[in-house]
């Protein structure tokens, strides 16, 4: 259910972010990750910001270890304000999308 939007959502990532770098992590590295769905978002993502994120965390007490996501330095807290805007960005994208759909179809049947 949730792997066409997951998809769709690393796209966006990588259409308003940094292109190469985003497909590239996704690419490479979301095949690596335990999750189907969030590897992609989660690779395109970080690649899409040029920076670096995962690897081991503790979950419900057990430490378990994971690969990395992205390329460039280790991602900081300044990045949290970057990672809202590439959101924004793939919102912004989508309804822009939507809105173009609707004047199209709008037309064809005027």
């Amino acid at each position: 259910m949730n792997f066409l939007p997951a998809r769709l959502t690393a796209l966006s990532y990588a259409a308003v972010g940094h292109v190469a770098a985003a497909l590239r992590c996704w690419r490479l590295q979301a095949p690596a990750w335990d999750s189907p769905n969030a590897g992609p978002v989660m690779a395109a993502g970080a690649g899409a910001l040029r920076v670096r994120v995962g690897g081991g965390a503790f979950y419900h007490g057990r430490w378990h270890e994971r690969s990395a996501l992205g390329e460039g330095r280790p991602a900081d807290v300044g990045d949290i304000a970057r990672a809202r805007h590439l959101i924004l960005r793939a919102l912004l994208l989508w309804i822009g999308m939507a809105a173009l759909i609707a004047l199209l179809r709008r037309s064809l049947n005027a």
